[in-house]
């Protein structure tokens, strides 16, 4: 299988072009995982928490308790691929700096 070099290599052994290109994706992929899995996970969970008049028994706890789990499962996801981006952006902020460093010193 020819897997992609981004994902093999650390995004500090990267080129500048390669950490641009993770960064993109890793922002697509947190747009798509808010949009289609932790926002309806968190709706789900809203909605089973909101009484209903057909609910006369309740709601059993063993539903709401796992719609928590999957919501903090979602949510660690989510800090993870976050902190990945902002590790990302924070090395390519680096690699401009330095760019423009060694141009105003030639």
């Amino acid at each position: 299988m020819n897997v992609p070099r981004s994902s093999t290599l650390r995004l500090e052994e990267m080129t500048l072009r390669e950490k641009l290109r993770e960064a993109e994706r890793l922002s697509r992929d947190f747009e798509e995982h808010l949009k289609q899995g932790f926002s309806p996970k968190v709706h789900e969970l809203r909605k089973l928490c909101k009484p209903q008049e057909s609910d006369l028994g309740g709601i059993p706890d063993i539903s709401i308790r796992h719609q928590i789990q999957q919501v903090l499962a979602s949510e660690r996801y989510s800090g993870e691929l976050y902190a990945t981006l902002e590790h990302g952006l924070v090395l390519i902020a680096e690699d401009l700096h330095t760019l423009l460093e060694s141009d105003q010193s030639a």
